[in-house]
């Protein structure tokens, strides 16, 4: 097979990605594994080991995929642990096909990639906001709740998920590329529209993620005024929407307060809430939710019960029905809902060392960003340390980290960071 085959083939894999995150899991995890097989045809092929693979962040994450089998191995149900874990690199070497397929095209297709992603943005957020004004999207999609829309995702509640967690590369390689004459027009129209859908989506995670990467923007752009334009309009547009509507109001500030047992019975009473299941419990304070701390409890128990290599990468599904793991009513679950909480459990303190090399690692390098006198900032590399830094943030509820959809979000980045990246193979 010819080279140009394996090239038009990953950019035909490469622009399905994200239009088939939309649909579900089965036809981007289709084009990841494609990808895969064929990078590894081609670098067996053309000896690619040692210009793709020779690089430390790749190495790392190798090590990591490594330790996740063998964490498999010593589990309770091996062949359940092992069916996440055994070919989990294919997400990484999905990755480094990117960057060959970077690494062997011109900036045009980068733009034209960038441009698509603008266009998929937009729709997605002028969906959401159709839905939201008049009950269902463009197809007929029906509103899922008063207080939540989802667009061309239907049923699944994962638009702010979707639109936080990708975002920043997109906004990266818009400045990068430098595609249209009114950069900062559009760019506008990029943060409010985006911004919007967000926070009409209705997932608290997502806009507190959202407000999270702004500000690491902004900070790590040294407060640029150009950058603080179009941030301020979709903010203050925001509000304005959370002060007219009241459901929407409660649903992104006032429920984590209500579910976290922090409203005050006469803020609970002026919005009327006894309705939704959650009753004000005198002086006990839950972590997000009562069953997102009952499923907590459970990790922490897992961990200090399995302190070393955990109870197998996604075992807590399996083991959260022991007895002696159990919180309560509600303490029983696919996953923890906690990134941090999930790779103690799962993968105990050896887990926890990958973990925090990463997220040290990250941090030095959005702290180089910052401290480069030079104004002349590499975007892309930046939207991507941001988004790995949301990814990775162990302070709000998250998915499950083994999750084939949220895994092929989690590395989409790294391609584009491998081929921006300033640090040299070793």
């Amino acid at each position: 097979m010819q080279e140009k085959f394996f090239i038009n083939s990953f950019k035909t894999l490469f622009f399905l990605i994200p239009v088939g995150l939309i649909t579900g899991p089965f036809i981007p995890d289709l084009a990841v594994t494609l990808m895969t097989l064929l990078f590894l045809c081609l670098t067996i092929k053309n000896n690619l080991w040692k210009r793709y693979y020779d690089h430390k962040i790749v190495k790392f994450l190798f090590l990591l995929n490594i330790y996740l089998i063998i964490s498999s191995l010593f589990s309770e149900d091996l062949l359940f642990s092992l069916k996440s874990s055994l070919f989990y690199f294919r997400f990484l070497i999905f990755s480094i096909a990117v960057y060959y397929l970077l690494d062997q095209l011109n900036d045009s297709f980068i733009k034209n990639y960038t441009i698509y992603l603008i266009f998929l943005f937009i729709i997605l957020s002028l969906d959401s906001m159709y839905q939201y004004i008049f009950g269902e999207n463009i197809i007929g999609l029906k509103i899922p709740h008063i207080d939540r829309v989802s667009s061309f995702f239907g049923e699944q509640l994962v638009l702010g998920s979707y639109q936080v967690r990708l975002f920043f590369l997109l906004v990266g390689l818009f400045i990068a590329m430098n595609i249209f004459n009114k950069n900062l027009i559009v760019l506008s129209i990029l943060f409010l529209v985006t911004s919007i859908s967000i926070f009409l989506s209705g997932e608290r995670t997502s806009f507190a993620l959202l407000i999270l990467s702004i500000l690491l923007f902004v900070f790590l752009n040294k407060y640029s005024v150009k950058f603080l334009i179009p941030i301020i309009v979709s903010l203050a547009t925001i509000f304005l929407i959370a002060y007219l509507d009241k459901a929407m109001r409660y649903r992104i500030f006032i429920e984590p307060l209500h579910q976290s047992n922090i409203a005050s019975k006469k803020l609970l009473d002026e919005y009327k809430l006894q309705k939704k299941g959650y009753s004000h419990e005198g002086e006990k304070i839950f972590l997000f939710s009562r069953e997102h701390s009952a499923h907590y409890y459970t990790a922490y128990k897992m961990f200090l019960d399995n302190p070393v290599i955990g109870v197998g990468p996604k075992m807590f599904r399996v083991r959260c029905s022991d007895k002696k793991y159990n919180s309560g009513l509600d303490s029983c679950t696919t996953h923890p809902h906690n990134i941090l909480l999930q790779i103690l459990a799962e993968t105990g303190s050896i887990g926890l060392i990958f973990y925090l090399i990463i997220v040290v690692f990250v941090i030095k390098e959005m702290l180089k960003i910052y401290r480069n006198k030079s104004s002349n900032i590499n975007q892309i590399q930046l939207g991507c340390l941001i988004l790995f830094f949301i990814n990775l943030f162990p302070l709000v509820p998250s998915g499950n980290i083994f999750n084939n959809w949220l895994s092929i979000i989690f590395y989409f980045p790294l391609g584009f960071y491998l081929y921006n990246c300033p640090i040299k193979k070793k």
